[in-house]
């Protein structure tokens, strides 16, 4: 298990343990990858036409689908490449006058939503003495000094992008677009990271021109061992054994645990025999294969007939009428009454189930008889796997 500990008193990111534990997010792909892939393909150009607009629109769509998240990046991307291929371009000032005034009114229009800009400038803050972060500025800077057109082009690009996310009136534009905070900082975050994966290119080419092959084949090796080392001091492993992660790793080969999957396919079963759309409490969180395990949110993937009224914690609150006023609270009694059933309890969950339309609960253990003709519900079908089982229960 990457101990994202270490990375994080270096430099300071947005939901920087994906990075170790989830490289296969759509997001952190995203994060990563997503500015190059976007510019890789056009930076030579000295001309733009139709055809790299479409080409453009596919990698966005490829991106979007990934994540919501890629909205902001491949809006504020485009705009930033389009403005500096203007820069560039001696006979465009005039249109590139225009842009940027059009920029500024947009800004200026759209409503300030300060408490996402404060994350991002927030998230800078807390580097403000970060070694990593201003090493990399410093050697991305340096990369003019290539008088390279490409280099010049891709760093003005970047350059732009940090300018229309904390210029103000014009950063209106990106806040509107992340519409959450952790949006904007993860933005923040894909931008930091297309500079230090440059400032390395940089360092490299520099490295290759100064030293002999002799110098930078060793230079190499101790690169490698350093990066090895940093790997493996990195790691920590939740039973101390790598084998027997790896042994849960196989067994839970959907990248989920088996139960989950299992309950998901259960409920797809269920809401086929009643044709009925369900509207599922869960616990929160389960503990299974000795892990922490976000039931009421993953749980999302398998079972699409269903709306688990208890992602609550992860997705906001339910735009549906009849959930109009279901809040945390209504959440955490829920998941108190998986430990206690009693009568104290229950009434609590009682008041849930009388407000709101749910219609199927899953418990970690069976329901006493008493509530069950109280409340309606019928035990439908368990999922056991491993260390866990679950209870369906439902009602008309």
């Amino acid at each position: 298990m990457f101990q994202f500990d270490v990375l994080n008193r270096m430099i300071t990111l947005q939901d920087g343990w994906q990075f170790g534990n989830a490289m296969f997010y759509g997001s952190t792909i995203i994060r990563t990858m997503g500015i190059f892939l976007l510019l890789v393909p056009f930076i030579d150009k000295e001309k733009l036409g139709f055809k790299d607009l479409v080409i453009y629109g596919c990698i966005s769509f490829i991106l979007l689908a990934q994540s919501s998240v890629a909205l902001p990046v491949v809006i504020m991307v485009g705009v930033a490449y389009f403005v500096s291929h203007l820069y560039f371009d001696r006979n465009c000032r005039f249109i590139l006058a225009l842009v940027l005034l059009l920029l500024i009114i947009c800004g200026i229009v759209l409503p300030n939503i300060g408490l996402i800009n404060d994350h991002a400038l927030n998230l800078y803050r807390a580097n403000s003495r970060s070694i990593i972060l201003y090493g990399s500025i410093i050697v991305f800077l340096l990369g003019y000094l290539y008088k390279n057109k490409t280099i010049n082009k891709i760093n003005t690009t970047i350059l732009f992008i940090i300018a229309f996310m904390y210029i103000p009136e014009i950063n209106d534009i990106v806040e509107n677009l992340s519409m959450y905070d952790f949006v904007e900082a993860r933005f923040w975050t894909g931008t930091f990271y297309a500079i230090a994966i440059l400032a390395f290119a940089y360092a490299f080419v520099f490295a290759c021109k100064l030293l002999s092959k002799k110098k930078l084949l060793v230079l190499k090796g101790v690169l490698l061992f350093l990066l090895v080392l940093g790997v493996t001091l990195s790691f920590e492993f939740k039973y101390k054994n790598i084998f027997k992660s790896i042994e849960i790793l196989r067994y839970n080969n959907k990248l989920l645990p088996n139960s989950t999957v299992n309950l998901g396919k259960e409920l797809e079963r269920l809401h086929i025999k009643t044709k009925d759309h369900l509207y599922v409490l869960t616990p929160d969180w389960v503990v299974t294969n000795g892990y922490n395990h976000s039931l009421a949110v993953l749980l999302r993937q398998h079972t699409p007939s269903s709306s688990i009224i208890s992602a609550i914690p992860r997705y906001g609150y339910f735009s549906n009428k009849e959930f109009k006023g279901y809040e945390q609270a209504d959440n955490d009694n829920y998941n108190a009454f998986m430990y206690d059933q009693s009568g104290q309890s229950y009434l609590r969950v009682k008041k849930i189930l009388e407000k709101y339309p749910i219609n199927c609960l899953v418990v970690t253990s069976k329901l006493a008889d008493w509530i069950t003709k109280d409340s309606g519900f019928e035990l439908k079908k368990s999922v056991c796997d491993v260390d866990i089982c679950y209870y369906i229960y439902y009602r008309k």
